[in-house]
Protein backbone atom coordinates (compact mmCIF):
# COMPACT_ATOMS: atom_id res chain seq x y z
CA UNK A 1 0.00 0.00 0.00
CA UNK A 2 1.26 3.49 -0.86
CA UNK A 3 1.62 5.94 1.67
CA UNK A 4 0.13 9.88 0.80
CA UNK A 5 2.88 12.11 -0.05
CA UNK A 6 3.57 15.01 2.85
CA UNK A 7 4.94 17.73 4.24
CA UNK A 8 5.83 19.18 7.43
CA UNK A 9 5.72 22.48 8.46
CA UNK A 10 6.99 24.46 11.14
CA UNK A 11 4.64 27.46 12.70
CA UNK A 12 6.80 30.11 13.73
CA UNK A 13 5.96 31.41 16.75
CA UNK A 14 6.99 35.19 15.52
CA UNK A 15 5.09 38.22 16.25
CA UNK A 16 2.29 36.74 19.12
CA UNK A 17 1.76 35.36 22.70
CA UNK A 18 -1.02 33.78 23.71
CA UNK A 19 -3.44 35.21 26.05
CA UNK A 20 -5.00 33.01 28.95
CA UNK A 21 -8.85 33.76 28.99
CA UNK A 22 -11.70 32.50 31.57
CA UNK A 23 -13.45 30.61 28.94
CA UNK A 24 -12.05 31.75 25.67
CA UNK A 25 -8.63 31.94 24.26
CA UNK A 26 -6.38 34.69 22.87
CA UNK A 27 -3.56 36.98 21.43
CA UNK A 28 -1.72 39.51 21.65
CA UNK A 29 0.08 40.01 17.98
CA UNK A 30 2.72 42.87 17.29
CA UNK A 31 3.93 43.65 13.81
CA UNK A 32 5.46 47.09 12.42
CA UNK A 33 3.23 47.09 9.54
CA UNK A 34 -0.78 46.58 9.20
CA UNK A 35 -0.03 43.98 6.72
CA UNK A 36 2.37 41.81 8.99
CA UNK A 37 0.13 42.25 11.70
CA UNK A 38 -2.37 40.43 9.80
CA UNK A 39 -0.22 37.65 8.95
CA UNK A 40 0.99 37.07 12.78
CA UNK A 41 -2.97 37.17 13.67
CA UNK A 42 -3.30 34.06 11.04
CA UNK A 43 0.25 32.55 11.75
CA UNK A 44 -0.82 32.58 15.95
CA UNK A 45 -4.35 31.46 15.06
CA UNK A 46 -3.18 28.21 13.15
CA UNK A 47 -0.55 27.55 16.31
CA UNK A 48 -3.88 27.62 18.71
CA UNK A 49 -5.54 25.16 16.51
CA UNK A 50 -2.74 23.03 15.47
CA UNK A 51 0.59 23.42 17.57
CA UNK A 52 3.72 24.21 16.37
CA UNK A 53 3.92 21.52 13.24
CA UNK A 54 1.40 20.50 10.92
CA UNK A 55 1.38 17.70 7.87
CA UNK A 56 0.48 19.09 5.03
CA UNK A 57 -0.50 17.58 1.61
CA UNK A 58 2.20 18.71 -1.72
CA UNK A 59 -0.50 19.81 -3.70
CA UNK A 60 -0.79 23.65 -3.93
CA UNK A 61 -4.05 25.22 -3.61
CA UNK A 62 -4.82 29.04 -3.89
CA UNK A 63 -7.49 31.18 -3.30
CA UNK A 64 -9.01 34.95 -3.55
CA UNK A 65 -11.48 36.84 -1.36
CA UNK A 66 -12.45 40.60 -0.98
CA UNK A 67 -13.95 41.35 2.43
CA UNK A 68 -15.80 44.94 3.47
CA UNK A 69 -16.28 46.25 6.95
CA UNK A 70 -16.44 49.51 8.75
CA UNK A 71 -12.96 49.25 10.27
CA UNK A 72 -9.63 47.31 10.28
CA UNK A 73 -10.74 45.54 13.69
CA UNK A 74 -14.03 44.24 11.42
CA UNK A 75 -11.73 43.66 8.37
CA UNK A 76 -9.51 41.58 10.83
CA UNK A 77 -12.40 39.38 12.29
CA UNK A 78 -13.76 38.88 8.99
CA UNK A 79 -10.61 37.76 7.55
CA UNK A 80 -9.47 35.14 10.72
CA UNK A 81 -12.86 33.76 10.67
CA UNK A 82 -12.34 32.98 6.92
CA UNK A 83 -9.36 31.36 7.92
CA UNK A 84 -11.14 29.22 10.90
CA UNK A 85 -13.86 28.08 8.34
CA UNK A 86 -10.91 26.95 5.72
CA UNK A 87 -9.25 25.05 7.97
CA UNK A 88 -11.67 23.53 9.65
CA UNK A 89 -14.39 22.65 7.37
CA UNK A 90 -12.35 22.37 3.84
CA UNK A 91 -9.08 21.34 5.58
CA UNK A 92 -7.42 24.23 3.90
CA UNK A 93 -3.76 25.61 5.43
CA UNK A 94 -2.50 28.73 4.27
CA UNK A 95 1.45 29.69 4.46
CA UNK A 96 1.20 32.26 2.40
CA UNK A 97 -0.76 35.31 3.01
CA UNK A 98 -0.95 38.82 0.68
CA UNK A 99 -3.15 41.59 1.53
CA UNK A 100 -4.52 44.81 -0.26
CA UNK A 101 -5.84 47.23 1.73
CA UNK A 102 -8.73 49.74 -0.04
CA UNK A 103 -9.21 52.35 2.78
CA UNK A 104 -11.65 54.86 1.11
CA UNK A 105 -13.81 51.73 0.35
CA UNK A 106 -12.93 50.03 3.43
CA UNK A 107 -12.06 46.85 1.82
CA UNK A 108 -9.58 44.33 2.05
CA UNK A 109 -7.89 42.04 -0.71
CA UNK A 110 -5.93 38.87 0.08
CA UNK A 111 -4.78 35.85 -1.95
CA UNK A 112 -3.58 33.22 0.28
CA UNK A 113 -1.88 30.29 -1.21
CA UNK A 114 -1.55 26.63 0.88
CA UNK A 115 -2.14 23.24 1.00
CA UNK A 116 -4.18 20.90 2.25
CA UNK A 117 -4.29 19.51 5.70
CA UNK A 118 -2.47 16.02 5.46
CA UNK A 119 -4.28 13.04 7.36
CA UNK A 120 -2.92 12.78 11.03
CA UNK A 121 -3.39 16.33 12.31
CA UNK A 122 -4.67 16.67 15.83
CA UNK A 123 -6.63 20.25 16.87
CA UNK A 124 -5.28 21.28 19.79
CA UNK A 125 -8.76 23.34 20.35
CA UNK A 126 -11.64 23.30 18.68
CA UNK A 127 -12.15 27.64 17.44
CA UNK A 128 -15.21 28.46 16.44
CA UNK A 129 -14.92 32.00 15.68
CA UNK A 130 -12.61 35.42 16.16
CA UNK A 131 -14.87 37.72 18.10
CA UNK A 132 -15.24 41.26 18.77
CA UNK A 133 -15.01 40.80 22.44
CA UNK A 134 -12.17 42.91 23.86
CA UNK A 135 -10.86 43.28 20.10
CA UNK A 136 -8.29 46.18 19.71
CA UNK A 137 -5.93 47.19 16.99
CA UNK A 138 -3.78 50.16 18.28
CA UNK A 139 -0.44 51.83 17.98
CA UNK A 140 2.30 52.04 20.63
CA UNK A 141 5.13 53.73 19.98
CA UNK A 142 6.30 52.25 16.32
CA UNK A 143 4.76 49.14 17.02
CA UNK A 144 1.23 47.84 16.12
CA UNK A 145 -0.78 45.85 18.42
CA UNK A 146 -3.68 43.78 18.34
CA UNK A 147 -5.64 41.89 20.73
CA UNK A 148 -8.11 39.10 19.34
CA UNK A 149 -10.13 36.41 21.74
CA UNK A 150 -11.27 33.31 19.87
CA UNK A 151 -14.51 31.54 21.19
CA UNK A 152 -13.78 28.04 21.49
Amino acid sequence: MATARTQQVKIRKIGFSVLSHPADIGLEVKAKTINQLFQYCQQGLYYLLLGPTVKLGKKKIQKKIVISGLDREQLLVKLLNEVIFCLMVKKQFWNKLKIGFCREARKLSAVFSGYRLAAGNLFQHEIKSATYHGLRIERRKNVLVARVIFDI
